[in-house]
């Protein structure tokens, strides 16, 4: 019965599919239980998403020897992310949240990063004056190259077992 449960919520996505050193082996579940069971350990919050960052960009470098100029522009992007959408567990984020978050990036004006004033400042505070000056837009490339950034990071928090390859698909996919 126990055994069915575990497949159960590995199939709906609940628990990942990655074994730990505390999942327990199956042929162990079929052993007798004790009669007094012990409490289960309490288990603490999930993580937030700037916690696996930085795993995430050690990744990118030793899997797919991203350059340094590539995991500075993904930990631009990250950075962005968070401060529009919140440092919460990659489980809480929705579709929606991307989509804000790639609404507000065609907000920025195209020299975003390049002046030493930008670092920084609120993203608001820069579309604010994008605005007051007419400056011109990110193009969709730009801002299709930051959704890819943030793929390969929900791509990386999927592995580690945070978040189901559907979730993923979810929040990614064909935007």
């Amino acid at each position: 019965v126990e055994m069915l449960k575990v497949i159960e919520a590995r199939t709906r996505g609940d628990v990942p599919l990655v074994l730990s050193d505390e999942t327990a082996p199956l042929e162990r579940m079929a052993e007798p239980v004790a009669a007094t069971p012990t409490p289960a350990p309490v288990e603490a919050a999930p993580a937030p998403l700037s916690a696996v960052v930085e795993a995430s960009f050690a990744s990118r470098r030793d899997r797919d020897s991203a350059t340094f100029q590539v995991i500075n522009q993904e930990r631009a992007t990250v950075r962005w992310f968070i401060e529009v959408c919140g440092d919460r567990p990659p489980q809480a984020y929705g579709r929606g949240d991307i989509t804000k978050f790639l609404a507000t990036l065609r907000q920025l004006p195209k020299t975003i990063g390049k002046s030493p004033r930008d670092k920084g400042r609120p993203l608001m505070e820069i579309i604010k004056e994008a605005d007051a000056k007419g400056l011109p837009r990110l193009t969709d490339k730009t801002v299709k190259r930051h959704l890819s950034a943030l793929s390969q990071l929900f791509r990386f928090v999927v592995d580690a077992g945070l978040l189901s390859n559907t979730q993923k698909g979810e929040l990614v996919d064909d935007h």
